[in-house]
């Protein structure tokens, strides 16, 4: 009667071990799906930045009062103290070494009047601040500088390991309108 008992235990104990396992198998793959989904770095946790820059028709007039392009520095930087204290020619001739750690990366882009331009940044943590430099022809009766905080690491923080798809940081849009004699920034509010 023992021998049926174990018998009947063992047979019991496969018979469970069996449906369980069969029951664990689909799960099994739920992992290895969702490693396939993730992507091969982790984001930064800085979401990517849109400038979209609008020069007016009567940008930069020249004696004559006819417009004419300007140049337009877009720069990338860990703090904007150093920039915003320095000079108009220290900026235009020597400014990474002027920027010093501050400096992170300047784009230099020729506007002409009535043009519109979108610019994307990839999210960097290491950037505080964009910074806009425009080199007018009549610099004492102009506005040739601005910045703006650059979307923050902290803040923008998402969830990275989860199950299914990453979900991707949306972009942060600022407006640059570069005038007759004046260079402005302002953050866009987007709806959702």
């Amino acid at each position: 009667m023992q021998m049926t008992k174990k018998a009947v235990s063992r047979r019991t104990i496969l018979k469970t071990t069996h449906w369980l396992s069969m029951a664990a198998l689909p799960l099994s793959g739920c992992g290895v799906v969702n490693t396939l989904n993730r992507p091969s770095e982790a984001p930064t946790g800085v979401p990517p930045a849109v400038i979209e820059i609008i020069a007016e028709r009567s940008l930069n007039p020249d004696v004559d009062g006819m417009p004419k392009p300007v140049l337009l520095r877009i720069y990338e930087l860990r703090t904007p103290v150093t920039f915003e204290r320095s000079s108009f020619f220290d900026l235009l001739d020597k400014d990474e070494s002027q920027l010093g750690g501050d400096f992170v990366r300047r784009e230099e882009i020729l506007i002409a009047p009535g043009e519109r331009r979108v610019i994307e940044r990839k999210g960097n943590p290491d950037v505080r601040a964009f910074g806009f430099f425009a080199s007018y022809r009549d610099l004492e009766r102009s506005t040739w500088r601005a910045h703006v905080d650059a979307p923050n690491s902290v803040e923008m923080r998402r969830r990275w390991w989860g199950l299914g798809e990453t979900q991707r940081l949306k972009p942060v849009h600022y407006l640059v309108t570069v005038s007759r004699d004046a260079v402005r920034v302002q953050h866009q509010i987007t709806s959702r």
